[in-house]
């Protein structure tokens, strides 16, 4: 059984009107955690290598751990997800992503990671989704337009029980020789 590219059409265009709700409600949640943060200060985005220098637990934080970072010649202490900063080891170099938003529930940079990546800035995913959403809808218009052209030729097949059953029916059998 083979899809029409009509119905691929329609399943492409529900599967990114999903992908942008679930970007708006990552958004939104995002959105409520800034707004929600007692305190907190805004940082410029960015990403690059780290050397990690050390590494300590904070046990009165419930998200976040102190690690000293080496990026670009300065040694800067940052915080770091709980999970993050277990993994790391003194001198591993990593990729970092610095947050936009920096408050105690929130860490100051990420190890960055594609996923991470996603989900700190979606913004390009939605404008992704959203140019892809427009793509099929022009595909849409175009293939309606094919259809519902009245120069197009049709085939319309009048049929009765015996000639429907003769087009359809098993193929005779070549004449052996």
């Amino acid at each position: 059984m083979s899809l029409t590219p009509r119905t691929w059409r329609w399943i492409g265009l529900a599967a990114l009107w999903l992908l942008v709700a679930a970007v708006a409600w990552l958004m939104a949640v995002q959105a409520f955690l800034v707004v929600m943060a007692p305190v907190g200060h805004w940082q410029r985005p960015g990403m690059g290598r780290a050397m990690v220098v050390d590494k300590d637990r904070d046990p009165e934080s419930v998200f976040t751990d102190p690690v000293v970072l080496r990026r670009g010649g300065r040694v800067q202490e940052v915080r770091m997800l709980k999970a993050e900063a277990k993994a790391l080891r003194r001198e591993d170099e990593i990729w970092v992503l610095d947050n936009y938003f920096v408050s105690p529930l929130r860490p100051e940079v990420f190890h960055l990671t594609p996923l991470r990546l996603l989900l700190e800035y979606p913004l390009p995913l939605l404008l992704g989704a959203l140019w892809g959403i427009r793509r099929l809808r022009r595909a849409q218009a175009r293939a309606a337009a094919v259809e519902a052209d009245p120069a197009r030729p049709r085939r319309v097949l009048t049929d009765d029980f015996h000639t429907r059953a003769d087009r359809f029916g098993a193929k005779p059998a070549p004449p052996k020789d």
